[in-house]
């Protein structure tokens, strides 16, 4: 059964986040990728959810980030 509320993954890695909803009985319908405009990215990065937000019934909405060196 799913919680009235999803757990709050704001923050954590996107793979852990997915685990973390999953395991409450959330299912993510998607993922949007954002970029700082000044940033320099790696190939490898990792992925930070940067929002979240419930877009149906049992089902969230992620927004990540690339982690990344910023250039100045």
């Amino acid at each position: 059964m799913t919680e009235a509320k999803p757990p709050n993954v704001t923050g954590w890695l996107l793979e852990e986040a997915k685990e973390k909803l999953l395991a409450a009985g959330w299912a993510v319908e998607s993922i949007n990728l954002s970029l700082a405009p000044q940033g320099v990215y790696e190939e490898d990065g990792f992925l930070r959810v940067a929002r979240q937000r419930i877009v149906g019934d049992g089902r969230v909405a992620l927004a990540v980030v690339r982690e990344c060196r910023v250039r100045v």
